[in-house]
């Protein structure tokens, strides 16, 4: 061993003395010839190693570059299939059951359409031409404020012609961001950033255009058109499937739902037919309308026999007119039932959506102050809730509702916000009391942010989760309580609400006039529901499958 020792001593000596001798990256490189007692174990080298005895040693460009090539690998086997948000557990917890699924799909194509209402029913006609005069009406009375009087119904209209392929285009563009290969979070973060810049300006086109609009004058194209063809004009009408708008009225009262469309014979034809003045060309006509009980189906052989300017001079004239089916019926005031309860989509959904979203925010608010600052905050703000959840509710929104002299829908969105607001502060202080010990918000308040912040932007995100469960079901409840307030004679009456259908069809006792809009109501109210009870089903660890 001291033999041993005295050796390395002189070869560092050696070394000392001749630097020029030392070891280069180039010896260091080199195989060290080891003594047989001294190989390397094959155990302990990697698979496929060489195991003669001989090693390797190397320096710090080779480390750099297995450093690199391991990162390398470590990122591609990462890819964003296994970069897994919390939002993707929850949508894929919620996609597993098929009930919800399938429910949110049943409220896509609700709000689907309402967006496009105008499309399928509208008296004004996408293209217009009489003598070689073209223009586009129904493009023109989306915004025009004597056809579309609620604003309710212009920002659909926006969301239709503006809204939509916006949206399309913002699809194309995050998908294309995939396509380049743009890692999922990144991606989402653009998508959310430029998801806000795309909402922001549809609300500030909304105010501006309500600021701006004004009403044209109002024409019957339909009208027009066989005062056109009477006297010999060329005239071509292109219109959506039901030439019905909500607010046309003119219709044979509390008639049952038809699926066909019809000549109907008016009074001044009945007369001319008493009295044996009606013309020879349209006395056969008439006789045969009254004898088919005043309405024959257009397809019907007494019809189709008779020349087409025979029926536009006849409808002219006001002898008859072209009648189209009613699907639903008719209600009291001679209006189409499913082209009312069609626009009233917009209302409930919107009434559902802002007023929610109104008590929403008052309890978010409330409750948060009241969970991170305990103390008086908390006693001050509990008694408020107490207070407020004493008072009968809906007695408060129908004497409130009572006291104004012409209720709009925003009058109602407004009521409803101001009124339900407690449960969510409830819950959102109960989720602080729980959150605002953790260790995160302690290393937040140790970073100096300040109060704002450490509410908003670190608690709230995690004690959200309840209060979407909440106003999911409040869309549901809101569109209940509107249809009641409209049941009563409270609600818009410039509005077509389905529970003003439901008060006529009640005062009436027409059952089409009940059927329809109360199957309207548990539809969209069921709907809501599932959704509520699958996303609490998604975000409860407890229940995830």
């Amino acid at each position: 061993m001291s033999d041993k020792h005295d050796r390395d001593e002189a070869e560092a000596a050696k070394a000392e003395k001749d630097p020029s001798e030392s070891p280069t990256d180039a010896d260091v490189r080199a195989p060290l010839d080891l003594e047989p007692d001294e190989s390397i174990g094959g155990d302990l080298l990697p698979e496929g190693a060489s195991t003669t005895g001989k090693v390797s040693v190397m320096v710090v460009g080779d480390i750099e570059a297995e450093l690199t090539a391991l990162l390398e690998a470590d990122s591609a086997a990462t890819n964003d299939d296994n970069d897994l948000t919390y939002g993707d557990i929850v949508w894929t917890q919620f996609k597993k059951n098929r009930v919800a699924y399938i429910s949110l799909w049943g409220l896509g194509v609700l709000f689907s359409l309402a967006t496009f209402a105008p499309a399928l029913a509208s008296t004004r006609p996408f293209f217009w031409s009489l003598d070689g005069a073209t223009s586009l009406p129904w493009l023109a009375s989306l915004f025009d404020r004597n056809f579309f009087e609620n604003p309710v119904d212009l920002f659909f209209n926006l969301l239709m012609i503006v809204g939509a392929p916006l949206l399309l285009a913002w699809i194309v563009r995050i998908r294309g961001f995939a396509k380049k290969g743009m890692r999922k979070r990144p991606r989402r973060r653009q998508m959310v950033k430029e998801g806000r810049y795309l909402a922001g300006g549809l609300v500030a086109l909304f105010v501006v255009l309500l600021m701006t609009l004004d009403g044209s004058e109002y024409r019957q194209y339909p009208v027009e058109e066989l005062e056109a063809q009477v006297a010999g004009e060329e005239v071509t009408a292109v219109y959506p499937p039901f030439q019905v708008d909500a607010r046309m009225t003119g219709f044979s009262s509390l008639e049952k739902p038809r699926s066909f469309r019809a000549i109907r014979l008016l009074g001044k034809g009945r007369r001319l037919l008493k009295k044996g003045q009606a013309d020879a060309t349209v006395g056969p006509l008439l006789t045969a309308l009254q004898e088919g009980g005043g309405m024959l189906p257009v397809s019907d052989a007494a019809i189709t026999s008779v020349d087409p300017m025979v029926l536009a001079k006849a409808a002219s004239e006001g002898l008859l007119k072209t009648d189209p089916a009613h699907i639903l019926g008719v209600d009291q005031s001679t209006r189409d039932v499913a082209v009312r309860l069609l626009y009233g989509t917009r209302i409930s959904l919107t009434i559902g959506v802002i007023a929610v979203s109104i008590y929403v925010t008052i309890g978010i608010i409330l409750g948060a102050l009241a969970g991170f600052f305990g103390g008086r905050v908390d006693i001050g703000i509990q008694r408020v809730i107490e207070i407020t959840m004493a008072l009968p509710t809906f007695f408060v929104i129908i004497t409130l509702a009572a006291f104004l002299e012409e209720p709009s829908i925003f009058h109602i969105m407004l009521i409803i916000g101001l009124v339900r607001w407690t449960g969510v502060a409830r819950l959102t202080r109960g989720e602080f009391l729980r959150l605002r010990n953790q260790e995160f918000v302690l290393a937040a308040t140790a970073l100096g942010y300040p109060t704002r912040r450490i509410i908003f932007e670190h608690i709230l995100p995690n004690a959200v989760a309840p209060v979407l469960v909440a106003a999911t079901f409040g869309v549901a409840s809101a569109i209940l309580l509107e249809s009641t307030l409209s049941f009563l004679g409270l609600g818009d009456l410039s509005a077509p609400s389905w529970g003003q259908t439901l008060a006529e069809g009640y005062a009436s006792g027409s059952w089409h006039l009940i059927l329809a809009p109360g199957f309207a109501i548990f539809v969209t109210v069921s709907l809501l529901n599932l959704v509520g009870e699958g996303l609490r089903d998604a975000l409860d660890p407890k229940l995830r499958k």
